[in-house]
């Protein structure tokens, strides 16, 4: 059972604010807040989703961070240059 502090947290670390989690989770902002603030009790598959929705968010971030790594070997092979 995933407690309102622990939606929150997943919230906090993926960089959503409460409307755009609400939106990803396909809930009114209302009720994603009383979720959060703890005057509902987060439904289970509120709870499966807000997690598979940090995973996911978690890969893309993963992905982003390659890709521009990637870009950077291939733009400035030999390091950045100082003048940056």
């Amino acid at each position: 059972e995933m407690t309102s502090a622990e939606l929150r947290n997943i919230r906090h670390r993926i960089k959503f604010d409460m409307r755009s989690m609400a939106s990803c989770l396909g809930l009114p902002c209302s009720t994603y807040q009383r979720y959060e603030d703890g005057t509902a009790k987060v439904p289970e598959k509120i709870a499966r989703a807000a997690l598979a929705l940090e995973a996911f968010e978690k890969e893309c971030d993963a992905k982003r961070e390659a890709e521009t790594e990637d870009l950077l070997r291939r733009e400035f092979p030999g390091g950045i240059p100082s003048e940056f």
